[in-house]
């Protein structure tokens, strides 16, 4: 695939290493959104696992308000990370956007996330409980939300 065609300049081209999403000029920004994606997962989870996940994430709000945008800032290199072949297949590929391709190989791409989740909520004993109890209904929460996702990405990757 040549990604250089008529008209278009190395700026116009998406970039190759997710690792430029971690530059200071750019992370906070994106973790911010990504948090603010997450959010709007769980204010749309429904049933009795999408009730335990809110009260889940409610504890947490109130134990510290800003714990979405720590979280995602904390999590972003390790979710760039198990994102980055998914990026390098989806640069190689036809697919229309990265959210398009995250959304046709979404089963490898939750367990990629969860993979990082449950890494993580392994670290603090004081998370490990509650995700624990809600880790086998994660990939329900997390599946529609991979095209947004991948939404988010390839836009920041193209700026």
């Amino acid at each position: 695939m040549n990604i250089f065609t008529k008209g278009t300049s190395l700026s116009d081209t998406p970039k190759a290493d997710l690792a430029v999403l971690l530059a200071d000029d750019v992370r906070p920004t994106l973790a911010a959104e990504l948090a603010g994606l997450a959010e709007s997962a769980v204010d749309s989870s429904s049933g009795i696992s999408g009730t335990a996940v809110k009260a889940l994430f409610g504890t947490a709000k109130k134990i510290n308000d800003d714990i979405a945008v720590k979280a995602a800032n904390r999590l972003l290199p390790e979710i760039l990370d198990a994102l980055q072949p998914r990026w390098d297949e989806y640069r190689a590929s036809d697919a229309a956007d990265f959210g398009t391709f995250l959304n046709t190989n979404s089963d490898a791409v939750v367990d990629d996330i969860l993979k990082v989740l449950d890494n993580n909520a392994n670290k603090v004993p004081a998370v490990q409980k509650g995700y624990n109890a809600v880790r086998s209904k994660l990939s329900g929460q997390i599946k529609p939300h991979l095209p947004m996702l991948g939404d988010v990405i390839e836009r920041y990757m193209s700026k």
